[in-house]
């Protein structure tokens, strides 16, 4: 055995050491310095921070331990979010096989923080001075060298019996958005292209990629073995010149750094060349993307500015996108991705939405699909589109993760596969699922609102409100909020004063006039929310009826919910009507021999 290898660290230079912890919790046994929980089953591999976060819990042995305990023992004091606490626990807990519903392990205190419920056992020896010193909140133990010798002779062969070793996870590159450093606005676009044209060459090779598109990413998520890969766009006399470097993980400092002149006809090469230079420090062996490759070097520019608007998912952008990607395809038509995203769109959006039947919405994503797998067959995009259509279309739920599942295959770091593959599995009940894909997507596109606001209402859909709700107040710090996720979930909460406001909101974005509105506030004022609530319910605002269902369904009044889905005829591709089985507000009347009809018709997205 070698004991070079065993858990003996020097914590400071009065020669004091830790020694790592080694306890059993509940059915498993955890393994700190290898960041391992092996159970019956076999084994999991968790990341050094949520590791260390369940060592804080144990620590505290059934104690409630703060979410600015665990930011300032965990994270060393570092300025994060709640929400990276919150994302902790709940990776700890898809571990452990817990939920909140019934927790076993971990129990969420609200507005105080997490304690075990499960008392961890600590291997003879490991845990007598788990409190001594003056700093209790430790999550390693300190000891005299000469016993902590002894007992680490001791632990570690306790322990060897069941220590398995399994292979690291391949490292991280840490993309951000570069910075345009020249001044002058016009260079904005050019320092965007060159970062989004760098994600797709560097995409599938020996590291996995994190695409950081905001300036102030969370630091404290990049481990030892990753890397940070930043650029500026400055100019040097009246040539823009693109500064790129590469950081160390552990301790920042510079690896690699380079220099490129800015040829806005040229991002493509521009970026294969600075892939090729970093080919040897980050060990990359893949091609570079042959797939977009185009005659007309422009057509960049706008294809990106088209992927970045489809992914708001917002009404105006997608026209916009529909609109770019449309001009893109009459000047390239030999440009497979942009034929596989008007796919998308079409496959994904309404016939309302885009002014069209919906069969010549479907007639349209079919035919672009079409030339998209012609031109490349095997471009992962193009399977997310099958995905949509097999799951809009067609009613085939399984046959659409598959779908999902060959994107996937294709390319690991396509975001938009594992959000489509969170949102089918989410609308069928695959709760799990949908929570472990759209945290695959967090992890590739930490950013994207439409994925903070998925993963909301994601974690409602399983009954996770207090996590919901921090999820939230996060995605609510980079985006516009989604108010009506925010009050179902209030209502989940029994908070009607929280759901209210939340609610009216939403019916004054939804056109609801300032007379109405005053006069419903005055109604919530007099009555209480609860009332005013009701009166939003049935005020003429625009709302699709699977909400305003909701609505009523929450509020008790089973009867208005029942006749508002019954009066709803028209199919259409809505996420809402798939949505419907899986709503927890419409418990109480799922088994409404009357809504059979309607059930059947969500389920079968088609009609």
């Amino acid at each position: 055995m070698d004991l070079s290898a065993t858990s003996l660290h020097s914590d400071n230079a009065k020669g004091e050491f830790s020694v790592a912890m080694k306890f059993q919790l509940g059915d498993w046994l955890i393994d700190e310095e290898a960041n391992l929980l092996l159970g019956v089953d076999g084994e999991t591999r968790l990341e050094k921070r949520v590791m260390a976060v369940l060592v804080e819990l144990a620590a505290a042995e059934g104690a409630v331990v703060s979410k600015d305990t665990l930011i300032e023992t965990v994270w060393n004091g570092a300025i994060i979010s709640d929400h990276s606490v919150a994302n902790a626990i709940s990776d700890l807990r898809r571990a452990l096989g817990d939920n909140t519903r019934n927790p076993r392990y971990i129990e969420t205190i609200p507005k105080r923080g997490y304690r075990l419920l499960a008392m961890p056992q600590f291997l003879q020896g490991v845990n007598n001075s788990i409190h001594e010193g003056q700093d209790t909140r430790r999550r390693r133990h300190r000891w005299p060298w000469a016993a902590g010798v002894v007992l680490l002779t001791l632990a570690v062969a306790a322990i060897f019996f069941w220590r398995v070793s399994t292979p690291d996870l391949p490292p991280k590159i840490f993309l951000t958005d570069f910075d345009n450093a020249t001044g002058d606005a016009h260079w904005d676009t050019a320092a965007a292209a060159s970062a989004e044209m760098l994600t797709v060459v560097l995409a599938g090779g020996e590291y996995r990629l994190v695409r950081w598109r905001d300036d102030n990413f969370d630091a404290a998520d990049v481990g030892a073995r990753d890397r940070i890969l930043s650029g500026r766009l400055i100019v040097d006399g009246d040539a823009p010149i693109l500064s790129v470097q590469l950081v160390d993980g552990a301790d920042r400092s510079t690896l690699w750094a380079a220099s490129y002149d800015v040829d806005t006809m040229h991002f493509a090469a521009m970026a294969r060349s600075i892939v090729a230079d970093l080919r040897t420090p980050l060990k990359l062996e893949h091609e570079s993307i042959a797939t977009l490759a185009v005659s007309d070097p422009a057509i960049f520019e706008q294809y990106w500015r088209a992927r970045y608007l489809w992914s708001l998912r917002e009404h105006g952008a997608i026209r916009e996108a529909l609109s770019l990607l449309s001009n893109i395809t009459a000047r390239a038509p030999d440009f497979a991705p942009a034929h596989a995203a008007i796919a998308d769109i079409y496959a994904h959006k309404t016939a309302e939405e885009l002014g069209l039947t919906r069969q010549d919405t479907f007639m349209r994503a079919e035919q672009h699909l079409t030339r998209a797998l012609a031109l490349d067959p095997n471009l992962s995009d193009a399977f997310v589109s099958r995905a949509y259509l097999a799951f809009f279309r067609d009613g085939d739920i399984e046959g659409a993760l598959a779908y999902i599942d060959n994107a996937i295959a294709l390319r690991p770091e396509n975001a938009i596969a594992w959000q489509t593959k969170a949102m089918i599995a989410s609308a069928t009940g695959k709760v799990d699922l949908s929570l472990e894909s759209v945290a695959r997507a967090r992890g590739l596109d930490p950013l994207s609102a439409s994925l903070l606001w998925d993963e909301v209402w994601f974690l409602y859909i399983a009954g996770r409100y207090e996590e919901a709700l921090e999820a939230a107040s996060h995605a609510r710090r980079i985006s516009a909020p989604v108010v009506i996720y925010e009050a179902l979930i209030h209502l989940a909460r029994g908070d009607e004063d929280a759901a209210f406001q939340s609610w009216l909101l939403r019916a004054k974005d939804r056109g609801l006039n300032d007379a109405a509105l005053d006069e419903i506030a005055a109604i919530a004022q007099s009555h209480g929310a609860k009332a005013g609530l009701a009166a939003l319910a049935k005020s003429g605002y625009s709302e699709h009826p699977v909400p305003r269902a909701a609505l009523y369904a929450a509020l008790g009044l089973y009867e208005e919910a029942t006749a508002t889905l019954l009066s709803y005829q028209r199919a259409e591709k809505s996420w809402w009507l798939s949505w419907y089985a899986v709503i927890p507000a419409f418990d109480p009347i799922r088994d409404d021999l009357r809504l059979e009809a309607f059930s059947q018709k969500t389920s079968g997205i088609s009609g």
